[in-house]
């Protein structure tokens, strides 16, 4: 008997969102700081980091608050030697 259950632990962290490729909107309308996107992970890890576009912005260890500035970005999960778990693209417009 061979168990197919993936361990919590030995699982590899997923970006939840945003999700690839996603547009997030703008509106000038509506005061910045009512305008924050959240960065979530499949899960919490104090020795893993958000990284965007080469910077670390801080440790994945919940929901991650972010105000959007518009451009392109590249979001990363990373280790503490900075290799990547996973990344998506995503646009502010």
């Amino acid at each position: 008997f061979v168990s197919t259950k993936i361990s919590q632990k030995t699982s590899i962290m997923k970006i939840v969102y945003p999700a690839n490729h996603t547009i997030i909107s703008v509106d000038p309308d509506i005061p910045k700081e009512n305008q924050a996107v959240y960065f979530e992970s499949s899960k919490s890890d104090k020795d893993v980091y958000w990284l965007l576009n080469g910077e670390i912005l801080d440790r994945a260890t919940g929901i991650f608050l972010w105000y959007p500035v518009y451009g392109k970005y590249k979001l990363s999960l990373v280790d503490s030697k900075k290799r990547v778990l996973d990344e998506v693209e995503f646009a502010v417009r």
